[in-house]
């Protein structure tokens, strides 16, 4: 069975309690140590002096190009009339020897010896309206080489139609081929041509590098 304390004995030991703790000597709470401030100089940053902010630069406008002058045409002279290197051709007659420049720098003899006129050829038909003709030529190598073909010679007339030697007819006995004739040596034979019976103006022609060399009038 529990024992009661009596409300009087309660106060009693509170009143106690409370001188006793009135009597005793408090302990004094030491301040707080202020730590003296050390004063940290301020470091001022020094502004940099007359330094002004960059300011946008502006391009400078081009100045206007001013496009060159058109050059005035240069006239150029018109071509004088330059004679030709090439002499013209010389004329020479059927049964005489011509003497010629050769294109090496030499010199030659050269002639028509007889010419003749076939209705045919050979056992070969010309076309219709047309004739053979045969003609006989020589060459001599006077002063230095002279190369000799059949192809050096042709028939014109005056209507300006050339004809050809024609390898494959042989009128005559004695033809010759192409070939070089050695200094002082010479050469020659017949070659055939079919020419219009109605040409008017025929003349012989002898050509060489150079051009036309010598001429022989026909009929």
């Amino acid at each position: 069975m529990r024992r009661l304390i009596p409300v009087h004995a309660i106060v009693i030991l509170v009143v106690a309690l409370l001188a006793g703790c009135s009597g005793a000597s408090a302990t004094p709470v030491p301040a707080a140590t202020t730590a003296p401030t050390t004063a940290v100089p301020a470091t001022t940053s020094p502004a940099p002096s007359g330094t002004a902010a960059p300011t946008a630069t502006v391009a400078p406008t081009p100045a206007p190009v001013t496009p060159a002058p058109t050059p005035a045409p240069t006239e150029v002279p018109s071509a004088t009339n330059t004679p030709s290197t090439a002499p013209a051709p010389v004329t020479g007659e059927i049964g005489a020897g011509l003497q010629i420049g050769t294109p090496a720098g030499g010199s030659a003899t050269i002639g028509v010896v007889e010419v003749r006129k076939h209705p045919s050829c050979g056992g070969v038909t010309p076309m219709a309206g047309f004739i053979h003709v045969s003609v006989s030529v020589g060459y001599s190598a006077d002063h230095g080489k002279l190369a000799i073909s059949p192809a050096d010679w042709t028939i014109t007339d005056a209507a300006g139609q050339v004809s050809g030697v024609d390898p494959t007819i042989t009128c005559e006995r004695g033809s010759f081929k192409v070939h070089t004739l050695a200094q002082g040596g010479n050469d020659g034979g017949w070659i055939v041509f079919e020419v219009a019976k109605g040409a008017v103006g025929a003349s012989l022609v002898y050509s060489s590098a150079t051009g036309p060399v010598a001429t022989w009038p026909l009929w």
